[in-house]
This record gives C-alpha cells, sequence and structure tokens, in this order.
C-alpha cells in the first residue's frame, strides 16, 4: 500500500480480459456461431451503439448457464451476489409508489421509460434467436413464465426475468469508450458510424435511451438523487425530435466508442470523480488513471460516468 498521486495508473486489464462483443462473444467457439459477425450481419445487428449491449447481457447467460465450466464463473459468481434491488427500472409500479413517493416523479418517469424500452429490446432479440437458433434460445419443454421458480435447473436462462437482472448489472458496470482494436474486429461490413434515428420507430429503441450509462440508469451505488441530477443536466443536441448526447458518438465522429465489462475495475464504489477510464492503445490496456491524490489507506472511488 502507498499513496497514489495524479497521473497514477490504479487499474490496468489487458485488452482480452474485457468482456467485451468482440473478446467475449466473437472469440468464443460456440458464441461466435450463434450470435457472431455472421449471425448479427444477417439480423441486422450492425451498428455497434444500439447492440452492443444487448449482446453483452446475451454473453452474461450464456456464461451463467455454464455455471463452473464457464472460463468467467468467478466473475459471474460476484454478479450473481450483486444486489439489484435499487435499480428503480426493475421496480414494480407500486414499489415506485411506495420507495420514491409523489416527489420522485422524473424518477418513475426514466424507470417506467426504461422497462418499456426493455421489453421491446428483449422482445426484438429473443424473438430472432429464439425463431433463428431454438437449439440455443427456445425455453424448455414445459416451461410457465408466470410460475416462479428457484434456481435454473426447472426454468429458462434467457427468460425475460434473467436478462432484465443481466441487463442492470450490465448497464451500471460497462465502460463506453473509443477502441480502435475492436474496430479491426469488426465485421468489414459493419457501419463505421452509428445513425441518428428517430424516436418514433420501435425499431431504434435503444439508440437513444441506452448509448450513454448516465443517461439510462445509476449504478448500483449510486444515489437515486444525483442520478436524477445527472440525467436532468447532462447537455443534449435535440433538433427535429432526433437526440444525440454530446459524449456520445456523432455521425462527424471518427472515433466509434464500444462497450464493454472491465472486471475488477468495477469492483470499484462509487464515489468521487477522483478516476477516469481510458484506452492505452500502445499497450493495448484499458487503464483507470487518478485525477486525485489518493492517501495510503485511504478508498479508491470512481464516478460510473467518467
Amino acid at each position: 500500500k502507498h499513496d497514489i498521486s495524479v497521473g497514477d495508473i490504479v487499474i490496468s486489464i489487458p485488452l482480452f480480459s474485457l468482456l467485451s462483443v468482440p473478446t467475449t462473444i466473437d472469440h468464443d467457439p460456440v458464441l461466435s456461431r450463434i450470435i457472431g459477425p455472421n449471425a448479427r450481419q444477417k439480423y441486422g445487428w450492425t451498428n455497434t451503439s444500439e447492440y452492443e449491449l444487448p449482446l453483452l447481457v446475451l454473453a452474461v447467460l450464456y456464461h451463467y448457464s455454464l455455471g463452473k465450466d464457464s472460463p468467467i464463473s468467478h466473475y459471474i459468481d460476484i454478479l450473481l451476489g450483486t444486489p439489484t434491488d435499487s435499480f428503480p427500472f426493475l421496480w414494480s409500479d407500486q414499489e415506485l409508489q411506495e420507495k420514491i413517493g409523489d416527489a420522485g416523479e422524473e424518477v418513475k418517469t426514466l424507470a417506467r421509460g426504461i422497462k418499456q424500452d426493455l421489453y421491446e429490446m428483449y422482445d426484438e432479440v429473443m424473438g430472432t434467436l429464439v425463431r433463428e437458433r431454438p437449439e440455443w434460445f427456445a425455453p424448455p419443454d414445459g416451461y410457465d413464465k408466470n410460475q416462479s421458480v428457484e434456481g435454473e435447473e426447472n426454468g429458462w436462462i434467457y427468460s425475460y426475468e434473467n436478462f432484465q437482472w443481466a441487463f442492470a448489472l450490465v448497464i451500471s458496470r460497462h465502460h463506453y469508450l473509443p477502441i480502435s482494436h475492436f474496430d479491426e474486429e469488426d465485421d468489414a461490413t459493419t457501419p463505421k458510424t452509428p445513425t441518428v434515428k428517430s424516436a418514433d420507430f420501435p425499431s431504434q429503441i435503444m439508440q437513444e435511451t441506452l448509448s450513454t450509462v448516465s443517461e439510462v440508469a445509476p449504478p448500483a451505488n449510486q444515489p437515486t438523487d444525483s442520478w436524477v441530477d445527472l440525467a436532468k443536466n447532462e447537455e443534449r443536441v435535440v433538433e427535429d425530435d432526433l437526440v444525440v448526447a454530446d459524449d456520445d458518438v456523432t455521425p462527424q465522429s471518427l472515433d466509434i466508442k464500444h462497450s464493454f465489462l472491465a472486471p475488477l475495475a468495477d469492483l470499484i464504489n462509487f464515489g468521487p470523480p477522483c478516476l477516469t477510464g481510458s484506452y492505452n492503445e500502445a499497450e493495448h490496456v484499458f487503464e483507470l488513471v487518478a485525477t486525485c491524490p489518493f492517501a495510503k489507506g485511504q478508498e479508491v472511488t470512481f464516478w460510473y460516468s467518467s
């Protein structure tokens, strides 16, 4: 243990230790065949800003289904032990009213909007996979979505409830940064600049809602009030019913941002913004760099939208 100075690297994670579409799906012998580049091209899932998050959710559920046979089983165990009762979009309308009351209309509106978008995302992605690859994704015989089941031995790993759980963990833990080496992994036909889309079209629902984590859901340890303030104060460009967050990829941007999970780094608690995340192109590593000094023994904290 020692003091940490501004500019010091606090955590460094190699590229292929990150959980991403290129590393966790496209380099996996099974996932690469069922939701890899060729499958994504077939299904029209080529827009990285729109489909990386649901694909990461599927990857988490797939590795959950493998149990101890998964090469990332220890990380899955950490996810399984993470409380999710602080995510308002997972609450029922009754719970929203009981926990937030009439004074939290902004939170309830955001939560209901995310819940609706999440359901439509699930319906599109899982509907496609159940139809196209039933041997992998169809519910087991006798599955009853209205029946509560303890454990997964009699349930369906890709149920909507499990998808919600995995989405909550992915959305609260993922980083969103330009990584050129992920661009190189993309299929040659993948568009390199996301298209700004109108919220009027159902197939485009997640473009506006999921491109920036700070607009979507509070991290597990972030107070709800600060989440609402962050969402309300986020600078936005709004023209002719088209919405693009300032820190998102724009059609004029040269760098594509990618969503990924960084095991170990996501164990750092939410707190004052004293770390910033970046990708070191020369070393092929994701780094968390100190922007504040830390004394020996002081807790290192991370503001999740940094």
